[in-house]
């Protein structure tokens, strides 16, 4: 079966790129969360899990960037929410001194 990502003719890959191109024919050539045309990417990404190493599936460069900053800051999200309930602006426009981290 063609790969959809349309890098190779054969069915065969080379060894280094065949669980990409297995996913891709799974994944119909689709980015596993927004679907975008991986075709039209310039580098789609095998994702996988920096603790174990396994492979997840296939990413468009942009949702790849950021699983990557949700899963790093999951565990600890207070930077986050801090920032959301006392932006800058709103900390200003409310007269009050600048809170930071």
């Amino acid at each position: 079966m063609k790969n959809p990502l349309g890098h190779w003719e054969t069915e065969r890959p080379p060894a280094k790129y065949r669980m990409r191109h297995l996913l891709a024919i799974f994944q119909k050539g689709r980015c596993a969360i927004c679907a975008k045309n991986l075709k039209r990417d310039l580098r789609p990404a095998v994702d996988h899990d920096h603790a174990t190493g396994e492979i997840r599936g296939l990413l468009c460069l942009r949702c790849n960037q950021t699983l990557g900053h949700v899963e790093r800051y999951r565990k600890d999200p207070k930077p986050f929410d801090f920032y959301l309930d006392n932006t800058p602006v709103s900390q200003m426009k409310a007269g009050e001194d600048y809170v930071g981290p």
